[in-house]
């Protein structure tokens, strides 16, 4: 059967087209209307360019401080220059012939200035005149500004230096309407905001400014940029441009498109939310409380009920369905989970066994042997899981030999566990009937090889020590190497050439190691555990940081020196989870 089903996507894009079709008339009605306002905005920042483009040539004279000071001062005796290249050329090549030094007027400092004669200053400062004013005359033209000038606030009246002309205009003493230098025109003050912070404050003020007051021509943009030297504000350039439309015509087109744009938006919301809400929220909310009933209750067949009214025709009503199969696998898994929990803790117990069995299994009650003086001993094994495949040994082959082991089985949990069993039965067995460590190895090897599907093996250190004569035969296979400590010296690793693991291969012989132990020596044996812990830098405790652990206190009694170790390597690790058995033994000469 055919699928007549809708989308909530398809279901919620019907209305919401016609909304966008709306919208999108009224974007355009918005555009046009906001188009007069972003050309204002061009028009300013053409005026904020042409003022910093001012400011600039200004700013690129470094006697400037100097020369706004003169003209200031002395323009009624100045004359000023206005487009005239030969009268120009005259005075300049007069100005050289007085100071022959002079390079680029440009770059004439202030002392250099200082130091002229007057009527070099005067052929100076009217050179400089003449030569931005030709600069103002061509940015005028080139941006065709309305007014183009420079000037200084003092008291109630406007001082004009600088200002530029275009086409026909022509400057005050050439019978024109605009100002040259020396012009006095009045200012009141709040006329123009933006001139009124700049006044007031000698910093920037990057705001458009539109002409006010009764009767000004408000559709004229204004701009003023403040010119600077020796660190001071020596004038203000401003800069006037008449705008295209009418500032108050762009506010009221502005008010009614804000009116027009939330109106449409505010109705179309309503209808979208009321629509939403009959094919969304409704149903999902009824799915939401079958789902906190069947929380409380844990009844599906009650809960695959309520589902199967919901019809929407979307997919809310297939969710419903998903649902439904939901909470019927939910139940079976629950019962899984049951089941699967009982198990655990069966194992979990049977584990708990186990652990307390192998505890039981290595020899863990201190001291080991309180009728012998000759030595003191002590071992401790803590397993990375319940079970480990450490383990360490001690016993009395006779009356006048010691056995010592220690132990690593590879892998880890209960095959290790198992396999260790295994092998410390046969070692200590087949020790007691008095065979040498060489032999004993031997011995266990062979029968651990038989049956060994798993492919096990178990690295093995093995002494027997003659407690009369302190003589001892050491076996080393595929372990640690021992660390030793004589009376009067520091721990120190013996490192001699060992052989393979016991049980990677039948027929194998192991190599024996005389040694001899003195009264006050000392012997530690440890697993890979130790040396191989890793913290949470991926970094190895190492052998190194192990020696300088036992050299804190090397004359510490055996079970005081493995405390000292045990400390460092859980400083060193911190919360990085520990990998791999960690089994010691030490053992003390007396």
């Amino acid at each position: 059967m055919k699928n007549k089903q809708g989308t909530i996507l398809k279901q919620i894009t019907k209305p919401f087209v016609v909304f966008m079709v709306i919208l999108i008339i009224a974007n355009a009605i918005v555009l046009g209307m906001f188009s007069t306002s972003y050309y204002l905005n061009e028009q300013y920042n053409d005026a904020s360019r042409l003022a910093h483009n001012a400011v600039s040539e200004f700013e690129s004279y470094k006697s400037l401080g100097w020369l706004f000071e003169y003209w200031e001062a002395n323009y009624t005796e100045m004359e000023l220059i206005y487009g005239n290249e030969e009268l120009y050329g005259a005075k300049d090549r007069e100005l050289r012939r007085l100071n022959p030094e002079i390079g680029d007027l440009v770059n004439v400092k202030e002392e250099t200035v200082s130091k002229m004669d007057k009527e070099s200053q005067k052929l100076f400062a009217e050179l400089c005149y003449s030569a931005l004013s030709s600069e103002f005359d061509r940015m005028k033209q080139a941006y065709e500004p309305l007014y183009l000038y420079s000037f200084k606030i003092r008291s109630n009246e406007m001082f004009i230096f600088v200002t530029g002309t275009r086409g026909e205009e022509k400057r005050t003493s050439e019978g024109g309407d605009l100002f040259e230098l020396g012009t006095i025109y009045p200012y009141q003050e709040g006329a123009y905001v933006v001139m009124d912070k700049i006044v007031k404050t000698g910093k920037p003020a990057p705001e458009m400014e539109l002409s006010r007051g009764e009767g000004a021509d408000r559709s004229v943009i204004h701009a003023f940029e403040p010119v600077y030297a020796d660190g001071e504000m020596k004038a203000i350039i401003g800069v006037s441009l008449k705008s295209a439309e009418m500032i108050s015509r762009i506010l009221w087109m502005l008010r009614t498109t804000l009116f027009i744009t939330v109106s449409f938006f505010v109705i179309m919301l309503i209808l979208v939310i009321r629509h939403i809400r009959m094919i969304v929220v409704k149903p999902i909310n009824k799915e939401k409380q079958i789902l906190e009933d069947y929380e409380k209750e844990k009844d599906s067949l009650v809960a695959s009920r309520e589902l199967d009214t919901i019809k929407t025709g979307n997919e809310i009503e297939r969710m419903a369905l998903s649902i439904t199969s939901m909470v019927t696998e939910l139940d079976r898994y629950m019962e899984d989970l049951q089941f699967m929990t009982m198990e655990k803790e069966r194992i979990g117990a049977e584990l708990d066994v186990a652990t307390r069995i192998q505890k039981d299994m290595l020899p863990n009650k201190f001291p080991a042997f309180p009728d012998r003086n000759e030595f003191d001993l002590y071992a401790t094994m803590d397993p990375a899981k319940e079970v480990g495949g450490d383990f360490y040994d001690f016993f009395l082959v006779d009356d006048d030999h010691l056995a010592l082991v220690m132990a690593d089985v590879s892998g880890k949990g209960v095959p290790a566990a198992l396999f260790m069993v295994v092998a410390k039965t046969l070692i200590k067995n087949h020790a007691q009937l008095g065979g040498t460590p060489a032999e004993v190895l031997s011995y266990a090897n062979e029968m651990l090889c038989e049956h060994n599907e798993a492919e096990l093996f178990v690295t093995v250190w093995m002494a027997v020590i003659e407690i009369s004569t302190g003589k001892g035969i050491a076996a080393n296979a595929g372990h640690e190497h021992p660390v030793l400590k004589r009376a009067d010296g520091l721990w120190e690793l013996v490192v001699y050439r060992h052989s393979p693991a016991v049980a990677t291969m039948e027929g194998m012989k192991f190599k024996e190691h005389e040694f001899e132990i003195h009264s006050g020596d000392r012997i530690y044996v440890y697993t890979d555990g130790v040396a191989e812990a890793t913290n949470g830098s991926d970094e190895l405790y190492g052998t190194d940081r192990m020696i300088a652990a036992l050299n804190r206190e090397p004359d510490a009694e055996p079970k005081k020196i493995l405390e000292i170790v045990k400390k460092d390597v859980d400083d060193f690790v911190g919360d990085a989870p520990q990998f791999d058995d960690i089994t010691m033994m030490c053992l003390e000469w007396k």
